[in-house]
């Protein structure tokens, strides 16, 4: 399971760890850790389950 971007990185809520656009997720649940930041750190969109993609 992944989750995917193209409008910014993926960052834990709290933005200790920047990613890239692509993060794998080892349980749906994990998705409430994620959010997407823009180049300032600034949230740009929160995920929710149905942005999971499946394999």
């Amino acid at each position: 399971m992944r989750l995917v971007t193209d409008k910014g990185r993926w960052a834990l809520n709290d933005n200790s760890m920047i990613f890239s656009k692509v993060v794998w997720l080892v349980d749906e649940s994990d998705v409430n850790m994620y959010h997407v930041i823009d180049d300032n750190g600034k949230e740009v969109y929160r995920p929710n389950q149905t942005d999971i993609i499946h394999p």
